[in-house]
């Protein structure tokens, strides 16, 4: 029999205890979900309809840490516009499929390929085959960007709230080991990140509409949705998407944005950078606004989204 000393077996509890923690969270509660769920090769995603049963489509991608709720305070706006909103939730997010790291060991991705693969699955899904319009959130604009990229012949316009992959976001040094660091990054995530996030709220006292609040306190007490979000900063959030910008300038699809002027989150610089890969893109500005736009501000927010959407043009 093998004496194993007991500090040892302290430290070890010690540092099971993230783990231990993310795998007694329940996973996503499907009867809770106020929408559907569309059974898709890469995994069950929750998803709503908002709007009139005909009209222009949008389809609303979200950002890194707010499920799909986070419209709930511009859908209405837009569907008295006339178009049918298509929302859902990112995996890892929401009532969607949770993420698989692969283990404690795997320093897992979720990169612009995984979530443009969900997107494409749930239109297909939808059966919507042209003529639409992404509209992307923070990380959820470099998705949208990448699917006008990848579907040109799908998407007619994009428009982009405060969002990334126009330059590097900065990061603390606990964040920064995290993503670059195999499990002991994991376990500093797990371990750092709810409280993080718990704190965060409290001092921003992000509310927002009661779809939203409910939303992302189901989220983050879900199985999936923590490690997803490390996941994310190790893909997405690290790439830069010029490539993408400058092939959307090409074919000639239609690009606004919408920025924060006081966004501590995404830089506002990236609205030059955005003007020099595409000089056609349309941009907006919110004064006053910080990153959380759409709760904070969805009257300012709706109507730089009329004026990116040309309705009066119409």
């Amino acid at each position: 029999m093998i004496w194993i000393p007991p500090l040892l077996i302290l430290l070890g509890f010690f540092l099971a205890l993230p783990w231990l923690a993310e795998g007694r969270r329940p996973l996503p509660d499907l009867k809770r979900a106020p929408g559907k769920i569309a059974q898709l090769p890469g995994g069950d995603t929750h998803y709503r309809w908002y709007g009139p049963v005909r009209g222009p489509v949008i389809v609303a991608v979200h950002g890194l840490s707010t499920p799909s709720p986070v419209w709930d305070g511009i859908t209405d706006g837009l569907t008295q516009l006339g178009y049918r909103v298509l929302v859902y939730d990112l995996y890892g997010r929401g009532f969607s499929a949770p993420f698989a790291t692969g283990g404690p060991f795997a320093a897992a991705k979720q990169d612009s390929a995984h979530f443009l693969s969900q997107l494409e699955e749930l239109i297909a899904d939808q059966g919507l085959d042209d003529g639409i319009t992404i509209l992307g959130f923070s990380m959820g604009g470099a998705i949208a960007t990448a699917l006008a990229a990848a579907r040109p012949e799908l998407v007619d316009q994009v428009i982009l709230i405060a969002p990334c992959g126009m330059a590097q976001l900065d990061e603390t040094a606990a964040q920064r080991f995290a993503r670059k660091v195999p499990f002991l990054g994991d376990w500093l995530h797990l371990a750092m990140e709810p409280l993080k996030i718990t704190t965060a709220q409290r001092r921003t006292q992000l509310s927002g509409p009661p779809g939203f609040a409910e939303g992302q306190r189901i989220a983050q007490k879900q199985r999936g949705y923590f490690p997803a979000l490390l996941a994310s900063r190790r893909g997405i959030i690290q790439e830069l998407m010029e490539q993408e910008h400058r092939q959307i300038s090409k074919t000639g699809q239609e690009l606004a944005a919408v920025w924060a002027a006081d966004d501590a989150v995404v830089p506002v610089s990236g609205l030059g950078q955005l003007s020099q890969w595409n000089r056609a893109a349309r941009q907006e500005m919110v004064e006053g606004a910080g990153h959380h736009l759409l709760i904070t501000h969805p009257a300012q927010t709706l109507e730089a989204l009329h004026r990116a959407l040309r309705i009066d043009e119409a």
